[in-house]
């Protein structure tokens, strides 16, 4: 999810027509099969992170959320952007995510609450994953799925892999986004499946999903 200007203006709910002809374009990072040892001298010559070796983590166990087919996504999508809508009528940027899990069950929703609380870490996916985390165990939601009206910022993104959320499927493009906006707002320029495929599990991403219906929650002229 990505900061947005205020105060935000709804667009009329005719702009938010959408081909019926959309595909999803999915996109899939797998972490890289590279020895403990390579890695680290690789980190050596770069100078780069330190030595994740030295740390100590809790082991992983590897669950991929269900299979689900593209109206599944379109379902789920609309289901964020109307939470999206919600936090826009309550004085927030127009930012919405669910959790679904196996089989389609709604485990939980949020919208963005920045402008009503005044704290700039309130997104909605972090409101999300802070509510969810204290619910369900680490295997719950490494088979669920995050559903975002707009892709992740690099804050999200880093709250769902700690939360070990199995998939994250988003609407509008974070790109799109910042064109939309110009140069209003704060920006930072990494994406989500960026920020994921340097975890050391799996998180799949895909999107963007129903774009255009997405990107009429926001009315920037």
């Amino acid at each position: 999810m990505v900061t947005a200007p205020s105060p935000w203006r709804r667009r009329d709910a005719r702009t938010r027509a959408v081909s019926s002809a959309w595909s999803p374009n999915v996109r899939t990072r797998e972490h890289p099969g590279r020895s403990a040892r390579r890695r680290d001298r690789a980190l050596a010559r770069s100078k780069g992170p330190p030595n994740l070796a030295a740390f100590s983590f809790a082991p992983l166990h590897c669950y991929m959320p269900d299979s689900v087919d593209a109206l599944d996504h379109e379902r789920f999508v609309r289901a964020a952007i109307d939470e999206a809508g919600s936090a826009q009528d309550a004085g927030n940027p127009p930012f919405g995510a669910v959790l679904v899990g196996p089989g389609g069950t709604v485990l939980d929703r949020a919208g963005n609450t920045e402008g009503r609380t005044g704290d700039c870490t309130g997104h909605a996916e972090t409101n999300l994953v802070r509510a969810a985390s204290q619910e369900y165990d680490p295997e719950r939601l490494a088979k669920a799925t995050l559903y975002a009206s707009t892709e992740p910022c690099a804050m999200c993104a880093g709250a769902i892999f700690w939360a070990r959320i199995g998939r994250v499927v988003f609407g509008l493009r974070a790109e799109r986004l910042y064109d939309m906006k110009g140069d209003a707002g704060r920006q930072l320029a990494l994406s989500c499946e960026d920020v994921l495929a340097r975890g050391n599990h799996e998180v799949e991403v895909v999107g963007p999903v129903l774009e255009d219906e997405a990107a009429a929650v926001f009315d920037i002229s």
